[in-house]
């Protein structure tokens, strides 16, 4: 199915011709498209690595069936499902990355092969696994019960109604259909009087109120966050156009200030950081000869390692030490959750641990380093801890490097080459984050697995943060203060205004969900192009009659918002 996802996406933007598929005889292929080369040389690699996951899933369930599940000392969380969530979180980190990406054919092909795992492996886990073994599993792992309330939390919920909303008319026309039929056999004798049945199904138990607000807030988050990172390609070809005429010394100095900045907005991810510096420092250092183009990209290595370095420094000095004493910041993020425990656990072990390793770089940038100053973790240790992350940025240096040498070649055989190296270097850009991703998982599960007696008695001491005793007061007192709210703002007991005004909010942010992901709102633009492809020579060409649209939806519903709270 991935093969042939791949080879949908190559031939289908093809706008000379669309044969179905890639064994079509009645087209030939184009061989000059580094797209096809490059699927043609991965295919044996895909075929075996699907061999591969076929034969290592076969030995899990093997393997897993022979735990004794009723046996405490076991295994309580299962094999099977730590491997799943493992690489749900994957696709989900994957997904997050392709937004990032410099080409927006690729980062949607990524997005699309994401989403496949995302949707299969949700499957797997309800058919094979299935919901009675996970809430027995629930009840004696920490790390499942964090995962499980998340699921079928009103943000899930929320973000459920964003991408379902035009289908439910036609699933609360069967639930009725499937109301009446069942009203009219029970009244004939026909079917067994049992527990009724809501009208409208389990949509009808959600908290509405809640829900609806949610979604509006929802949608104004994924617009923001998908237009900062969509035009920030643009304003860094802006920036490394404004470098190209300045000398060495000055171009550093300017570059790393305008990547600490960067670094220290939370939605933007490492990769496009990294691309950057390679295409602005490899031309100022020549990349005419093989020697120059590597010196190039070590130098860029080089820089990009101190500019992590210095970001991890920054963000856990100046943004989470200061809060390392607020008990309020504290109870937000959890320190007293078992996930955040685990997470204490590994980062305090000293020296380079492989679960050390796996939080420091393959978990979000900004979230990452910042948590490590909350909890007043020691600098030097979370600096050298960070030292492996030069393996993911080696892929991203390459790949601009190539990116580089793809443009100024001029031979077309060569250049498909070069574009083809590029995309190679991008996707083990993706990929190695992705892989610490699933350990990361492993890893808080082994922690929580080996320590799941200290994380159920509330007098333990273990991870125990100095201030939980009060944080745990104040999680009392929120309770307290969310069940009044609750109460009080419940849809039956707001007025018919609001509820007109909350569906109408609930009904646009949906709409703009749909216009942002399908009606293209954004011109694409990679860091390999000029300042003069901008329309218009501004950032704001890029913004398509579509984006715009989006900007007036995401504002009705900010409208929309404020009335309702």
């Amino acid at each position: 199915l991935l093969v042939w996802a791949l080879d949908c996406d190559i031939w289908a933007s093809n706008k000379e011709s669309r044969p179905h598929s890639l064994f079509d005889k009645a087209h030939k292929p184009h061989f000059d498209d580094p797209r096809v080369n490059l699927f043609l040389a991965l295919s044996p690699l895909l075929l075996g690595c699907e061999f591969l996951c076929v034969a290592f899933i076969s030995w899990m369930r093997g393997r897993s069936h022979k735990f004794d599940r009723a046996n405490e000392e076991d295994n309580p969380f299962g094999p099977e499902l730590q491997v799943s969530l493992g690489i749900l979180v994957m696709a989900v980190f994957v997904a997050w990355a392709a937004l990032s990406l410099v080409e927006e054919q690729y980062g949607k092909l990524v997005m699309e092969v994401a989403m496949f795992f995302f949707v299969g492996v949700g499957l797997y886990v309800a058919l094979q696994i299935g919901f009675k073994q996970i809430l027995e599993m629930q009840r004696r792992n920490p790390t499942l019960q964090m995962v499980t309330n998340i699921i079928f939390s009103d943000w899930t919920k929320a973000a459920l109604g964003l991408v379902l909303m035009p289908i439910m008319p036609v699933y609360f026309g069967v639930q009725f259909l499937r109301h009446t039929v069942r009203d009219y056999l029970q009244k004939k004798g026909l079917l067994e009087n049992r527990e009724s049945i809501e009208l409208f199904g389990a949509v009808s138990k959600w908290d509405k109120a809640s829900v609806f607000v949610k979604m509006m807030y929802a949608s104004i988050s994924l617009v923001f966050v998908q237009f900062c990172l969509k035009l920030l390609p643009a304003l860094l070809v802006l920036l490394k156009t404004a470098l190209r005429q300045v000398d060495l010394l000055v171009c550093l100095s300017v570059l790393f200030v305008a990547e600490m900045a960067l670094f220290l907005f939370p939605p933007v991810s490492g990769q496009p950081l990294y691309i950057l510096v390679t295409v602005v420092l490899v031309p100022k250092l020549g990349y005419e000869t093989a020697v120059k183009f590597w010196i190039g990209i070590a130098v860029s290595l080089a820089f990009c390692l101190v500019v992590k370095l210095s970001a991890v420094a920054v963000e856990q000095k100046l943004i989470g030490k200061p809060f390392s004493n607020s008990v309020t910041v504290k109870n937000f993020i959890g320190v007293h959750t078992p996930f955040i425990k685990a997470l204490r656990y590994i980062l305090s072990q000293p020296g380079l641990s492989r679960a050390k390793v796996a939080v420091l770089t393959g978990g979000p940038d900004w979230p990452t380093s910042v948590l490590t100053g909350i909890l007043d973790l020691p600098l030097l240790s979370m600096l050298y801890g960070s030292l492996p992350v030069i393996f993911l940025i080696a892929p991203c240096c390459v790949s601009g490097g190539f990116m580089l040498r793809a443009a100024a070649e001029q031979d077309e055989r060569t250049k498909g080459m070069y574009n083809a190296l590029k995309e190679i270097s991008g996707v083990l850009a993706l990929l190695l984050p992705a892989t610490l991703n699933v350990f990361l998982v492993h890893f808080v599960q082994s922690v929580t697995t080996q320590f799941h007696k200290d994380l159920n008695d509330p007098t333990s001491t273990w991870q125990r943060d100095p201030h939980e005793s009060e944080i745990l007061e104040l999680v009392k007192k929120n309770e307290t203060l969310a069940k009044t709210y609750s109460e009080r703002t419940h849809w039956d007991q707001q007025p018919y205004c609001i509820h007109i005004v909350s569906v109408i909010g609930t009904l646009l942010s949906s709409l703009a969900t749909y216009v942002l992901l399908c009606g293209k709102p954004i011109r694409p633009f990679g860091l390999e192009d000029k300042q003069e492809d901008l329309p218009g020579g501004s950032v704001a060409g890029l913004i398509q009659p579509t984006g715009w649209a989006v900007l007036v939806i995401v504002g009705l519903v900010t409208l929309c918002l404020i009335v309702v709270l």
